[in-house]
């Protein structure tokens, strides 16, 4: 064994002597008119690693342009769909000035007698549990405390106090509201008042009332704030009780929930709605 590894220490010994021997000879031997024969081999063998290089750094500019494209990209899509969902608020809140619009010009169709010194209101607040209402008005409007408030289906409630363009309402159902109301007739007279919920209550009706579930009942004028004629509210339900007077309940003429504009009457006659003398 060990004089196998001599000879192949030997052998190895002598190819390192031939290579270094060619390597000189490749030095000293020049092409025609040329760099010597080892330079060629030298740039034989660093071509294909300059090539390979050449072609690395090619890709990495041109996956830089495209991250940077990327990023342009990434960025202008976040600016088209900032202003795609601007466009949507834009559009919906131009769709509710449009039903808003609408609805302001049922309310003044219906109620023209006080066209002329009513005032519109939009809504931009309710707690129907708490029954109350904000409205914003003209910052000129002049809106006393007790203005009643209408919309298209009916009465919505009183002003309870204003603020600048701001007033709030204190809406039918509010349990300390009351509405004095009778039939169309006019024959029976009775107190609508809030129950804290989206019905009211009917009082002071006799047990000889004649009225029926879906009769309904207007503002009789007789509480002073409310003109006469105007819709309150519907009859839901009707029970016999031991008691003086019938238990009625009622649904309000206005959807309270779907309002967006009323018409506030801080100046009304009851000649306007044929209601008798002011």
């Amino acid at each position: 064994m060990a004089r196998v590894r001599e000879n192949r220490y030997i052998t190895t010994r002598l190819v390192l002597l031939w290579v270094l021997l060619e390597l000189l000879a490749a030095t000293q031997v020049r092409t025609d008119g040329g760099p010597p024969v080892a330079w060629t081999w030298v740039r034989s063998l660093a071509a294909p690693v300059v090539g390979t290089t050449r072609h690395l750094a090619g890709l990495v500019d041109d996956l830089l342009v495209g991250l940077s494209d990327t990023q342009h990209l990434v960025a202008e899509h976040l600016r088209l769909r900032t202003e795609v969902e601007e466009l949507r608020a834009r559009n919906l809140l131009l769709e509710e000035d449009r039903t808003a619009l609408a609805e302001a010009v049922s309310v003044l169709g219906g109620v023209a007698g006080y066209a002329d010194s009513a005032v519109l209101g939009r809504c931009s607040y309710r707690n129907l549990a708490l029954g109350q209402m904000e409205v914003n008005v003209p910052a000129n409007a002049v809106i006393r405390p007790d203005t009643p408030a209408i919309s298209g289906g009916g009465l919505v409630g009183r002003v309870v106090r204003c603020a600048g363009s701001s007033c709030w309402l204190q809406l039918i159902t509010h349990p300390a509201a009351a509405v004095a109301v009778q039939n169309r007739s006019g024959t029976l007279q009775g107190l609508a008042t809030g129950s804290g919920r989206l019905t009211l209550d009917v009082e002071y009706l006799p047990h000889s009332a004649t009225i029926l579930v879906g009769d309904v009942l207007l503002t009789s004028g007789a509480d002073g704030v409310y003109p006469p004629g105007l819709p309150v509210a519907a009859v839901t339900r009707i029970r016999e009780t031991d008691a003086s007077f019938l238990e009625v309940a009622a649904a309000p003429q206005v959807d309270l929930a779907q309002v967006r504009v009323v018409l506030l009457l801080p100046k009304w006659s009851r000649r306007l709605v044929g209601g008798g003398s002011p």
